[in-house]
C-alpha cells in the first residue's frame, strides 16, 4: 500500500454539561500536492466519520467547531522551501474542506508547517525492522536532529547522505515505504454542541401578521437593510454554493462587521423570517421553517452580538403569500386565471386551518392535469425554500465628530405581503485608490508621484509620472528626464480577494520618456518622446494600517530616436542619430503605497487579522 493504514483515533470526552468532542485524525497527500483527496483509503474513512458527526444535528443543537489545531509535514525530496510551503497549503486545504460540512466559520485554529519531517523519519526508521542499513540510518537521523537549530544546507547535505549510504538501497527503500506517510496533516479537532436560543425570545407563527413587522416609513433616521439566503428542498443546512448565498452572506457580514459598528448607528430591531415551498407536510414544513431562520441567525451570531430584547422571528411554513404573489408577477405560469381563482378561494390566508391548508395544495395539483403545479414546482418553489433577516437602524448624532453622509448597500428583497418595509437608501459603490511614489526612481534624484483606482472585480487602473531637470554647466552634468506610464493590473491569489489593492498582480503597460544624461563626455539626448509598452508581475505587502509597499517589475520593448553630443568649447556639438531598439526589462518599482478610500485599511502590519 502507498500509504499508511488510516490512523485515527476519536477520544470522545463528552460529558452532560459541556456537551464537547475531541477528535483527533492523520490524513494523507499524495506527493507533491496539497490536495486533499478522500479517495485515498485512510481519509475516505476520515471524511465519512466526520461528515456523519457534522451531520447529527439535532432540531434545536448544532456541532461546531471551536478549537482546530492542524500539524502538516512534508517528505524530504523537495527542497526545503518547497516542503515548506507545501506543508503550509496542505493545512490549509484541511481548513477549507472542514468548512464544506461546518455550517457556522470555524471559531478557532492554530495551524503549525514543519516541513521536512526529519524527526517524523526517524521514529518511522526505529519501529521498522525490515530497513536496510538501519543503525546507520538512525546514526546519520540523529548526528542531525542533535543539532539546535540546522540549517537548509545541512538538510541538504543529510539528503545527499542518505542517498549514497549503500549506493541508495536504504534510500530507495524509505522513499518507497516510509516517505508517503510523511505527507500528512495531524487533525486535531473539538467540536461543541451548542443549544440554539435558549435565551432567545422567539414567536412561532403561521404568518408573519402575528409579528409586528412596521416601522416609520417617514422617519429619515431609520434605515432598513435585509438579506435573503436559500436552501436546497428537505434541507435547512446552510449551502455556499446555492444561489447566491456567498456573496449575500459576505456582504451582510461585512457590514455588520464594518458600517454598522459605528458610534452613529443604534440597531432598533432585528426580524429573521423561515420560509419553506407547499409540497411537503404541514409539520415538516413548519420544522423546516423553523431551523431554516434558526440557520441564518445563528451565522450571523458568529459575526456581531445580536440583542436578545430587540430579535424576533417569524417561521411560515408553507409560504402561500408570497407564492400568491409571485404568480401574479409571473405571466408564463400555465393556466394563470384558473390558479388565481383557486387560491382566490382560500383568501385571507391566515384564516386557513390545516384542512383548508391541505385542500388548497390537493386542488392546485390536480388543476388542469398538474400543468401549473409543475411550473410552480421547477421555477418558483425554489424561491420560498429561504430565510430572511431585517435590521432597523437609527442614526443618531454624535456631537464629538462631523460624521460625513454615510451609504449602505442593501441587499433588495421582497418582504411577504403582511410585511411592511421602509425605503432603503440608495448606496454608493465602495470606492479604492491610492497615492504611490517609486523609491527607487527617489533615490536616484527622479521625483514622482503614481495614483492607482480600483475598478472592482480584481481589476485597477494604475498611472505614474515623474521629473526631473537637473544640470551644472560648469561641469556638464545633465540629469534631465521626464515621462510616465499607465498600467492596466490584474490582481490574483488568495489576499487579492480579501482586500482589494493587496497581494499578487500581474499587468500591461505603456510608457512615454524623453531625457538628457550628460557626465562630462559623451551626452545621449531623447529630444523626442520614447516609447514603452510590456508586461508586468508585482506583489503588494500591507506594512501598515493604510500604507503597502509594492514590488514591481515589467519587461517589454522600447523605442524611440535620440542623439549623441559632446560638450565642446561650451557648446554641444552634435555626433549622430541612432534609433533605440531594447528588448528586456523596462520597468521596475519599489513603491510606498498610501491607501486612500473609506474602508481601506489594512487590519494590522502583514495584512491578515
Amino acid at each position: 500500500m502507498r500509504h499508511l493504514m488510516f490512523v485515527v483515533s476519536i477520544l470522545f470526552c463528552l460529558s452532560i454539561s459541556s456537551h464537547e468532542i475531541d477528535q483527533s485524525s492523520t490524513l494523507y497527500f499524495r506527493q507533491g500536492s496539497s490536495l486533499f483527496d478522500v479517495s485515498i483509503e485512510e481519509n475516505s474513512s476520515f471524511s465519512n466519520q466526520l461528515v456523519n458527526l457534522l451531520q447529527q444535528v439535532d432540531n434545536d443543537s448544532v456541532y461546531q467547531i471551536v478549537d482546530i489545531n492542524i500539524v502538516s509535514t512534508s517528505s524530504p525530496e523537495g527542497s526545503s522551501y518547497i516542503n515548506q510551503r507545501l506543508s503550509e497549503k496542505r493545512a490549509n486545504s484541511i481548513v477549507k474542506y472542514l468548512s464544506r460540512y461546518n455550517r457556522y466559520p470555524i471559531v478557532k485554529k492554530n495551524l503549525k508547517f514543519i516541513g521536512r519531517d526529519w524527526k517524523g523519519l526517524y521514529e518511522l526508521v526505529e519501529s521498522d525492522a525490515e530497513v536496510p542499513n538501519q543503525m546507520e540510518v538512525l546514526q546519520l537521523l540523529e548526528s542531525f536532529l542533535s543539532q539546535k537549530s540546522p540549517d537548509p544546507t545541512e538538510e541538504e547535505t543529510l539528503l545527499q547522505e542518505l542517498k549514497q549510504l549503500n549506493t541508495g538501497i536504504p534510500y530507495r527503500y524509505l522513499s518507497k515505504n516510509l516517505f508517503p506517510k510523511l505527507r500528512a496533516s495531524h487533525v486535531s479537532l473539538k467540536l461543541k454542541k451548542i443549544r440554539l436560543f435558549e435565551s432567545r425570545k422567539f414567536y412561532k407563527v403561521a404568518t408573519s401578521d402575528e409579528v409586528d413587522m412596521s416601522y416609520p416609513t417617514n422617519d429619515e433616521t431609520i434605515i432598513c437593510d435585509s438579506a435573503k439566503i436559500q436552501f436546497i428542498v428537505n434541507k435547512y443546512d446552510l449551502n455556499f454554493s446555492l444561489g447566491q448565498n456567498q456573496q449575500v452572506l459576505d456582504q451582510i457580514t461585512n457590514r455588520l462587521q464594518n458600517t454598522y459598528t459605528d458610534s452613529i448607528y443604534q440597531i432598533e430591531k432585528i426580524v429573521f423570517i423561515g420560509a419553506a415551498s407547499p409540497e411537503g407536510s404541514i409539520p415538516l414544513n413548519k420544522m423546516l421553517s423553523e431551523n431554516r431562520a434558526k440557520t441564518l441567525l445563528q451565522y450571523l451570531s458568529a459575526y456581531t452580538s445580536l440583542p436578545d430584547s430587540l430579535t424576533s422571528a417569524v417561521f411560515v411554513g408553507r409560504d402561500w403569500g408570497k407564492l400568491y404573489k409571485k404568480i401574479c408577477e409571473d405571466e408564463q405560469v400555465p393556466y394563470r386565471e384558473d390558479v388565481l381563482a383557486l387560491f382566490s378561494q382560500y383568501l385571507p390566508l391566515k384564516s386557513m386551518d390545516k384542512q383548508s391548508d391541505d385542500m388548497l395544495l390537493s386542488k392546485l395539483k390536480q388543476l388542469r392535469g398538474g400543468q401549473p403545479y409543475y411550473y410552480l414546482l421547477k421555477n418558483i418553489f425554489p424561491e420560498l425554500r429561504a430565510s430572511q433577516v431585517y435590521f432597523w437602524f437609527r442614526k443618531v448624532k454624535n456631537p464629538e465628530y462631523v460624521v460625513p453622509p454615510v451609504t449602505i448597500t442593501p441587499i433588495i428583497l421582497e418582504p411577504k405581503d403582511s410585511i411592511s418595509v421602509p425605503d432603503t437608501v440608495i448606496p454608493k459603490k465602495p470606492f479604492y485608490m491610492a497615492l504611490k511614489t517609486n523609491m527607487l526612481y527617489d533615490a536616484l534624484l527622479v521625483p514622482n508621484i503614481g495614483v492607482e483606482f480600483y475598478l472592482g472585480k480584481k481589476w485597477s487602473v494604475a498611472a505614474n509620472w515623474m521629473y526631473a531637470w537637473w544640470k551644472n554647466d560648469h561641469t556638464h552634468y545633465y540629469w534631465r528626464t521626464y515621462g510616465g506610464d499607465i498600467e492596466i493590473r490584474r490582481w490574483i491569489g488568495e489576499k487579492a480577494s480579501q482586500k482589494p489593492l493587496t497581494g499578487h498582480h500581474v499587468g500591461a503597460y505603456a510608457q512615454i520618456i524623453t531625457y538628457d544624461f550628460e557626465w562630462g563626455g559623451r551626452g545621449y539626448l531623447g529630444d523626442r518622446w520614447s516609447y514603452a509598452g510590456g508586461i508586468s508581475y508585482g506583489y503588494a505587502h500591507p506594512i501598515g494600517r493604510r500604507l503597502n509597499l509594492d514590488f514591481t517589475v515589467g519587461i517589454g520593448y522600447l523605442g524611440g530616436e535620440y542623439k549623441e553630443y559632446l560638450p565642446i568649447d561650451n557648446c554641444y556639438v552634435w555626433q549622430a542619430t541612432k534609433q533605440r531598439h531594447w528588448f528586456g526589462p523596462t520597468k521596475a518599482e519599489v513603491s510606498l503605497v498610501w491607501l486612500l478610500g473609506r474602508g481601506n485599511y489594512n487590519e494590522k502590519k502583514g495584512g491578515k487579522r
